[in-house]
């Protein structure tokens, strides 16, 4: 290998290791304050300049989407770990236990917030195959019980990681791994006391929070075409026929407004005439000068 190449990959390997603390800060941020927190709390949380932060992602929705990228890439190599576990079961809770600690639930909220990309879905559908393929082992493996879907452990995920990443021994965090580990064992076969409740999630409802228009546009088509609901369709025409007021009035009109009584407007220099920011004739015996402009 020679030096360049070296170098370049150094300069990626840099590159990448940058990325990664700015999107975990990002995280840790828009899970504390929501989508609306200012992307300088970001810059400040991983300790770069907004300005190198803003070169890097170009804007705030580029960074969401880059988070979201990270994320769903992060929960694939969970999946792809826990598929290499022997034991189905196993394989599946690592996946809910490493996707909760990491706080992929709290991107949820974006969801509808921001524009997605051709790459955000086609990563998301991967990173549901991939769950799919967990839930299906567990299944076969008759360890999980028959009614859970994969939709169900990606909501559940959700729930839990609301709060983003937590720090390791803090209450908040002993907590929810308490609480995380009551639900998983709610998960296992034979633990179904009565049926769950409800349809079970389907991909259109999942996939619709992310893109809100395009779900109102499939469910209600006649409403969206066209012009704007309520909107009249002759404004062209009556624009058109609407008559054409006075120009030479108006002016006319405007002119008066702005003088004062007794006033006329003069355009020439030198011309001893009073001038509109000048004030009315000064009453006998009394002083008194032009107003400042």
């Amino acid at each position: 290998m020679t030096g360049n190449a070296r170098s370049r990959r150094g300069r990626q390997a840099e590159a990448a290791r940058n990325d990664l603390i700015v999107l975990s800060a990002a995280r840790e941020v828009f899970a504390a304050q929501g989508a609306g927190a200012p992307v300088s709390a970001v810059a400040e949380r991983a300790g770069v300049g907004i300005g190198s932060l803003y070169r890097r992602y170009g804007s705030k929705d580029d960074l969401l989407r880059s988070l979201c990228l990270l994320a769903m890439r992060q929960a694939i190599a969970l999946g792809e770990a826990g598929l290499a576990e022997p034991d189905a079961w196993d394989g599946l809770t690592g996946y809910i236990r490493g996707s909760v600690a990491q706080g992929t639930g709290s991107l949820g909220p974006l969801a509808g917030a921001i524009a997605t990309t051709a790459e955000m879905w086609q990563t998301s559908r991967r990173s549901r195959s991939v769950l799919r393929e967990l839930v299906g082992r567990a299944h076969d493996q008759g360890t999980l019980r028959a009614d859970v879907t994969a939709l169900d452990i990606a909501y559940l995920v959700e729930l839990f990681g609301r709060q983003g990443p937590l720090e390791p021994g803090t209450e908040e965090n002993a907590i929810r791994v308490r609480l995380l580990s009551v639900a998983i064992d709610g998960l296992r076969a034979g633990s179904a006391a009565t049926a769950l409740a409800g349809p079970a999630p389907t991909e259109a409802h999942y996939e619709a929070r992310w893109a809100p228009r395009l779900a109102r546009l499939a469910a209600c088509p006649a409403a969206h075409r066209g012009s704007r609901p309520g909107r009249r369709r002759d404004n062209g025409a009556a624009r058109r026929n609407r008559p054409v007021p006075d120009l030479a009035a108006v002016m006319a009109a405007a002119l008066v407004a702005v003088m004062p009584a007794g006033g006329r407007a003069c355009c020439r220099r030198g011309r001893n005439r009073p001038l509109p920011w000048r004030s009315p004739a000064p009453a006998a015996g009394r002083r008194t000068g032009h107003l400042r402009r």
